[in-house]
């Protein structure tokens, strides 16, 4: 069993979906005009980032494991 994999799995593929569908929505508030990337892009990075956070720690985790 590969502890975090799973979970880090669904937040990079769910968050990368919502980076990529900011694309193409239409921007909601006026502040957002001026950005190069919208909030919902820059708010799912970190989440991204966590996702492949969990996904090489349960990879170390099972590692060890095996040892």
């Amino acid at each position: 069993m590969r502890h975090g994999v799973f979970f880090g799995l669904a937040l990079v593929l769910i968050f990368t979906a919502r980076f990529f569908i900011e694309f193409i929505k239409e921007r909601q508030v006026d502040f957002e005009a001026n950005m190069s990337l919208d909030m919902g892009q820059i708010l799912s990075i970190p989440y991204i980032l966590i996702g492949i956070g969990f996904i090489i720690y349960g990879f170390k985790k099972t590692k060890e494991q095996l040892i």
